[in-house]
């Protein structure tokens, strides 16, 4: 399944380097017809794990400026780093791990959903709940659009427009940055 248009994006530091050849392995195994990108955002790719990354498995790096490696900070940056062809983008954790085949009939209808349908911002892949009410106590920043939007964000696998994925960056680390 080739789409030009779709980035997996990992963001790692060394700390957790160790899991991230496991997981492009499984990645391989269970969806070894997904012909995405993958890039690793990282702020020091001269480290062996993410030269062999680069060997092996074809991961094209995003370099981290130290002061943009913190969690938030560095999935703001890495998703500016992308190449602006790249119009959609799944942000994983490096532990994400697959542990079964996907539904490769599912992911290419949500990438048909999200380019035929301008409410969607994003299609969640992974099956568990998000809130079944408002909740009034956060804040505005937290939703990107109010009317769509009723689990707010989520670190889970989820396939994002860039553009709203961004957006939602660019605010908490504005939020961040006014925080006192």
């Amino acid at each position: 399944m080739d789409s030009e248009k779709v980035a997996y994006l990992i963001n790692s530091t060394p700390k957790y380097y160790y899991i991230l050849e496991l997981h492009l392995v499984l990645l391989r195994r269970y969806a070894p017809d997904l012909k995405w990108q993958v890039f690793l955002a990282t702020e020091e790719p001269e480290h062996p794990m993410c030269k062999k990354l680069v060997e092996h498995y074809d991961v094209k790096l995003l370099v981290l400026e130290k002061e943009n490696s913190s969690f938030l900070r560095s999935r703001k940056r890495a998703l500016e780093l992308l190449p602006e062809q790249y119009t959609m983008v799944l942000p994983m954790q490096e532990d994400f791990l697959l542990e079964r085949y996907i539904d490769e009939d599912a992911i290419f209808s949500s990438i048909n959903c999200l380019d035929g349908d301008p409410r969607l911002f994003s299609v969640r892949y992974m099956p568990c709940p998000g809130p079944s009410e408002s909740n009034d106590s956060y804040s505005g920043w937290l939703r990107i659009t109010e009317e769509h939007d009723t689990y707010g964000f989520t670190f889970q696998a989820t396939l994002w427009k860039r553009c709203y994925c961004q957006h939602w960056y660019d605010a908490i680390v504005k939020k961040l940055d006014e925080y006192p």
